[in-house]
């Protein structure tokens, strides 16, 4: 395998962990206990995109004791694991997203539930460092990160990268634009669908997996966003890239991958009619919705990667009316 395609099969296995929150929930992942019960949503990102106003701690520190949400307290916690000389520290600090408030991140001995914990961290817990190495668990990444005395294996899809403060921004749409997409991106990243169905067209929002927008991917009325937490229907959004594999979601499942993309958790630049990045998909959005603008949030990528593993949720407007309306999301990445 040529060196360009092994970063890219590396990267699309951490994009498909980070965009993976529609699995299982904290007891199935490594938040909470392994005695917790699986949920179907994990819990919106309770830190925000832009940097705190207090410095980061550079360790995590060990706990000493720890009740979950599921009432199972941890009290015997076991020493930090020592860490391997082979190992490195990425450049980018990251912060615990998607536990749920009174919940925690378990950090354990080694990669999965079965593991000892050697300490927990609080939902919105920021400056985690995280080290390269990573190990699959079935369907969950595992990497480990520092911690006070060594290093502990977390669940990767409960990390994402730290924004920064002040994501660039490019381009320019109209003062109603910046704000409705603003308030879309402020949705879909705290999976809030009464507000996200407030926003969309009565006309239907068109879903695309990929930057091609095919005339019959699948269309949700604001009725449908709303409710999707009811609608247990499995729909057929398109194909995974590489493998050709059926993405066979609920909308609800859909919508959460995309809450969960690090374009809208860890924003690093905003372009307003303008495209931030592309890969080898086609893009043809300006075809499928001609004349509408378009709101791109964009994750430039991590240093591991060599920004392999970037990623952008589009966001298509429609003008015509007295308010903008939501008509299109469309999510990009790196492809072959």
């Amino acid at each position: 395998m040529s060196v360009p395609c092994l970063r890219w099969a590396l990267a699309l296995v951490v994009v498909m962990a980070l965009g993976t929150a529609a699995m299982a929930g904290c007891g199935a992942g490594g938040s909470g206990s392994a005695a917790s019960s699986a949920t179907t949503s994990p819990a919106a990102s309770t830190a925000p995109t832009g940097a705190s106003s207090t410095s980061p701690p550079s360790t995590i520190t060990s706990a000493t004791a720890t009740t979950t949400s599921a009432g199972a307290t941890v009290s015997s916690l076991a020493p930090p694991i020592t860490v391997d000389r082979s190992w490195s520290l990425l450049v980018e600090p990251y912060y615990v997203w998607g536990v749920a408030a009174g919940d925690v991140l378990n950090a354990r001995t080694g990669p999965g539930v079965a593991k000892p914990v050697v300490t927990t961290l609080d939902p919105g817990t920021r400056g985690v460092r995280v080290y390269s190495p990573y190990e699959r668990i079935g369907q969950e990444l595992w990497r480990p990160i520092q911690v006070d005395g060594g290093a502990a294996w977390v669940n990767a899809r409960y990390l994402r990268p730290v924004g920064p403060a002040s994501p660039q921004v490019t381009g320019s749409v109209s003062p109603a634009v910046t704000a409705a997409a603003s308030q879309v991106a402020d949705a879909l990243r705290r999976l809030d669908l009464v507000a996200l169905a407030r926003l969309a067209s009565p006309a239907g929002v068109r879903i695309s997996p990929y930057a091609f927008v095919a005339d019959d991917a699948v269309t949700v009325t604001p009725d449908q966003i709303a409710t999707a937490g009811n609608d247990s229907t499995v729909k057929l959004w398109g194909y995974t890239d590489g493998e050709g594999a059926p993405i066979r979601e609920t909308l609800l499942e859909r919508l959460q991958a995309i809450s969960g993309s690090t374009a809208l958790t860890s924003t690093s630049a905003i372009g307003y009619d303008v495209r931030i990045r592309g890969g080898n998909s086609l893009d043809n959005i300006a075809t499928a919705f001609p004349g509408d603008p378009v709101v791109e949030y964009n994750f430039a990528g991590t240093s591991l990667f060599q920004d392999y593993d970037w990623t952008s949720v589009r966001l298509v407007f429609d003008t015509s009316g007295s308010a903008p309306l939501l008509v299109s999301i469309v999510q990009d990445t790196w492809t072959i």
